[in-house]
């Protein structure tokens, strides 16, 4: 669906304050969402900084780079439907992509439990950066990160850290989260048919054996965190055609998560290879 689909001023006009709106109301849901979620039961001190570069084996990382590119790439969208250049549009979507993570800083600057970290925002301008850079260079978006999540067993030993049920889990268990990144296959060999588009190559990154932040603290406890490696296929479901807007938002959002089909897993600590029928 290009900007073509779209009704013409001042229609359009009426649209996108719709879209903005809604994209406004929608991120401060997100927002209390998380702060229910994440912050609600933390001690609240005085504005401070942390360093948590070295925690949850960096898994916490990847997703502020995941969430601060589909940011960028929501806003770009907004951008470009609105009649902005696609160069001009991908800087200054990366910069507010970038911007909309920092009230997540900010909030873990007034955590007891957390703080403000410069590895976080880092983060951030990676996942931002990763965005730009493919617009500006590629003329298009060629690695689409994405997500997965199934249950472990570990966050019910702590379930005040790493979630209380499958609603908290999905965000606070490291151990079931997989970050992703998928490559079509006509990006690869250059061919341009629906069947290329939407076939991936999908390189994945997780950790497991981990109930505390730091790896000292899970060995005490008998637990040898370790990080894994995964190689499968995946489907871009930007490949199908729709005509309807709704659908087009619908596939956009499950894009966001990689689809449960056959992978390759590689346990760095220990070497051993699985194989997987489908996983999530």
């Amino acid at each position: 669906m290009t900007s073509s689909n779209w009704p013409s001023s001042p229609r359009l006009q009426r649209y996108l304050q719709y879209l903005g709106w809604g994209g406004l109301f929608v991120y401060i849901g997100l927002l209390l969402m998380l702060y229910l979620v994440w912050y609600s039961q933390s001690k609240q001190t005085g504005f401070h900084f942390f360093d948590d570069s070295a925690q949850w084996l960096q898994m916490d990382k990847y997703g502020h780079c995941f969430t601060a590119f589909h940011l960028s790439w929501a806003v770009y969208s907004w951008m470009v439907w609105a009649g902005a250049t696609s160069h001009k549009a991908s800087w200054q979507a990366a910069g507010i992509g970038f911007l909309l993570m920092l009230p997540i800083e900010i909030l873990d600057g007034f955590s007891a439990s957390y703080g403000f970290s410069w590895a976080d925002v880092a983060a951030n301008a990676l996942g931002a950066f990763l965005f730009s850079a493919q617009i500006r260079l590629m003329g298009g978006l060629k690695l689409l990160p994405k997500f997965s999540f199934h249950p472990t067993a570990f966050a019910p030993q702590r379930p005040n850290v790493l979630g209380n049920g499958w609603s908290q889990e999905w965000l606070k268990d490291y151990n079931g989260q997989t970050y992703w990144l998928s490559i079509p296959l006509g990006a690869i060999c250059k061919t341009q048919h629906w069947f290329t588009n939407g076939i991936c190559l999908s390189i994945g990154l997780g950790a497991e054996q981990m109930i505390y932040a730091r790896n000292p603290e899970n060995w005490t406890v008998g637990l040898t965190p370790y990080r894994q490696l995964y190689v499968g296929i995946d489907f871009d479901l930007r490949a199908i055609p729709v005509q309807h807007t709704w659908l087009f938002f619908l596939f956009r959002l499950l894009n966001l998560l990689k689809c449960p089909l056959p992978a390759f897993e590689w346990a760095m600590a220990g070497g051993s290879f699985l194989w997987h029928t489908y996983y999530f």
